[in-house]
């Protein structure tokens, strides 16, 4: 007998933002957010498990609140379709996931339309001492910040600028008098004005080095910034830019003290993605005040 199929739900959101900027004198559009359409469609077939499309207009890879949205699906029951283009891989949670198959953009068709709601990802939540230390040691590689600020004994102790690894009882701690640290996540766009927090870190006396850390590194402005960083005198201060794996981001935002979020939300009424996923990780956030 042939299925029946009739829509159920549909869900559509759409942010799509222009951001225009000189090149070689004349001006070039393009899009600031690609990853910023998801529709979740719905289907009841007879004697069939529930099935959903997302679909985003973007890079899947660089789409976490679509990602989300497919991940929580799944582990409610339905069997998802990821729609997109495929430039980067999502998260590996996503990837081995056997309920969610990413297909091409061929196969999105025409929903209604409601409203979504974001909540944090199972992903995002405070991190051990012992995946932190993990991390920092890796990024240690590439990053001299991460590094120990002195010399200790190779044989009996691991350490990064925040933790230290005792060999002998394979027990992690952290070291005395160690930074704080701060993070704010940005894709350096017009949308965040990074200098008000470069003015404020200029205010700041610390006993201790603090430690900011930018977890996106990717975007327009960000040689500009970078530029502006290399130019501050900064005592006790070091401001660290990398760009992190998707698997590290989240294990970063759930070892840091404090957020902070310089996004100006455009509609005023949703929280930006990386509040949310900070408040996942019960970080405390600073952020521009907005009514949501």
């Amino acid at each position: 007998m042939a299925a029946v199929r009739a829509p159920v739900t549909a869900l559509v959101m759409c942010t799509v933002g222009v951001l225009w900027s000189a090149v070689s004198g004349s001006l070039c559009l393009f899009t600031a957010t690609l990853c910023a359409v998801i529709v979740l469609a719905l289907f009841c077939t007879a004697g069939d498990p529930k099935r959903v499309c997302v679909l985003v207009l973007g890079d899947v890879g660089r789409s976490p609140r679509m990602t989300y949205h497919a991940l929580s699906l799944a582990r409610n029951g339905y069997d998802v379709s990821l729609v997109g283009f495929r430039e980067t891989d999502p998260h590996k949670d996503v990837l081995n996931n056997e309920k969610i198959k990413i297909r091409p953009m061929s196969d999105f068709k025409g929903v209604k339309a409601d409203t979504l709601y974001d909540t944090p990802a199972l992903i995002f939540k405070e991190t051990p001492i012992e995946l932190q230390h993990q991390l920092f040691m890796k990024l240690a590689k590439d990053y001299a910040p991460f590094e120990a600020r002195s010399e200790y004994d190779k044989s009996e102790f691991e350490k990064s600028v925040f933790t230290e690894l005792n060999r002998k009882s394979d027990i992690v701690k952290y070291n005395v008098g160690r930074p704080a640290l701060l993070i704010s996540s940005t894709s350096w766009t017009e949308d965040e004005d990074f200098s008000v927090l470069l003015r404020a870190l200029q205010g700041m006396f610390y006993h201790s080095c603090f430690l900011f850390c930018l977890s996106t590194g990717k975007g327009p402005l960000k040689e500009y910034y970078c530029k502006l960083i290399k130019e501050l005198q900064l005592q006790n201060i070091h401001i660290c830019t990398p760009w992190l794996e998707a698997e590290d981001y989240p294990v970063l935002l759930g070892s840091a003290d404090l957020g902070v979020c310089l996004h100006k939300s455009s509609s005023g009424l949703d929280l930006p993605m990386k509040v949310v996923d900070m408040f996942g990780c019960c970080l405390p956030v600073c952020a521009v005040n907005f009514k949501w």
